[in-house]
């Protein structure tokens, strides 16, 4: 079984390190029992020559598999297309994504995909969501992967966790996709009028 941790890099600092460090020890000693491999020291990694964000990507399961780091820039998402399924495991971030890759492969002319379980929002393809009405920000409580940044915006009270369900989202102003890479103000909001 095989992992994988994102990290930003920008402007000299690893965004959120120490919440990535807690789910790499977390990943191991839920799925593998124990503690097999210690976080690795990043510092080799990147290149302070590269101008912008770097994605540092490692993968690891018993030992560190893999550390590479390369020149990221988002993509742009404008459309999501609403995708119904049934409940699964992706509490973890697992390398195998073949379920969430089947998921994706139903978008249509959608940019991506809002995976819903039992009537309830939960993430897209590649993030968790923040939907923002005003000053109001709420990620789903149904969410399948607690991701980094999602546990600091909740941690530092920015965001607000709360079910949602599908029939919610016509009540937003628009969303914004968060990950270990995306904060909320990194991309533009998607309109819910383009969540179909």
């Amino acid at each position: 079984m095989k992992f994988i941790e994102t990290i930003k890099y920008k402007n000299g600092e690893f965004a959120d390190l120490p919440l990535h460090v807690e789910r790499f020890y977390e990943t191991q000693k839920l799925r593998l029992g124990s503690v097999f491999c210690e976080f690795p020291d990043l510092a080799g990694v990147v290149s302070n020559a590269v101008e912008g964000a770097q994605k540092v990507r490692i993968v690891y399961g018993e030992k560190i598999e893999l550390i590479e780091a390369a020149p990221y820039a988002p993509r742009k998402i404008s459309s999501l297309k609403i995708v119904e399924t049934e409940a699964f495991d992706y509490s973890s971030k697992f390398a195998d994504r073949k379920k969430i890759d089947k998921l994706f492969s139903m978008r249509g002319a959608c940019d991506d995909i809002l995976i819903c379980v039992d009537g309830f929002v939960c993430d897209t393809s590649f993030s968790n969501i923040v939907f923002i009405d005003g000053a109001r920000r709420i990620t789903p409580e149904t969410f399948l992967l607690d991701g980094t940044k999602r546990r600091a915006l909740l941690r530092s009270g920015l965001v607000a966790a709360e079910p949602v369900a599908i029939s919610d989202i016509k009540d937003f102003g628009g969303a914004i996709l968060v990950n270990a890479m995306l904060g909320l103000s990194d991309s533009e909001p998607v309109d819910v009028s383009r969540i179909f």
